[in-house]
């Protein structure tokens, strides 16, 4: 995980997944975080998450931060190897979810680490 086969150094985003949560319309986001080949200082920083969508056939976008009613908050994040970034998010009845942003900043980073991940659950098992 810390060593990848590109061998590219630095931070990174190493994987996003989505599951369901325990109330209806709740989702479990989960973000890994990894600092590649360069272990001797700390990896530390912010992440900006936002789920695009629809909401009654029309673009719309929701920050993490608006969904927990603080819409100006980030996840922050400091480790050395990697981090697993886990947030519980409820999402409006009218939404429906197409693709996550992630944004990570770091003061180590010349400028920030984008990536999209399409909204994908995990598939159910068979009856």
């Amino acid at each position: 995980i810390v060593s990848p086969a590109d061998g590219i150094q630095g931070l990174r985003i190493h994987r996003f997944e989505v599951s369901p949560g325990a109330a209806p319309r709740e989702f479990r986001l989960a973000l890994t975080l990894i600092q590649a080949m360069r272990h001797e200082s700390l990896a530390s920083g912010l992440v900006q998450i936002a789920l695009a969508g629809l909401t009654d056939n029309r673009p719309a976008r929701h920050t993490v931060g608006e969904l927990l009613r603080r819409p100006r908050a980030q996840l922050p994040f400091s480790f050395r190897y990697f981090q697993t970034i886990e947030q519980n998010v409820t999402l409006p009845a009218d939404f429906e979810p197409l693709e996550v942003e992630i944004e990570v900043r770091s003061s180590k980073l010349k400028s920030p680490v984008r990536q999209n991940f399409p909204w994908k659950l995990p598939a159910s098992p068979p009856l």
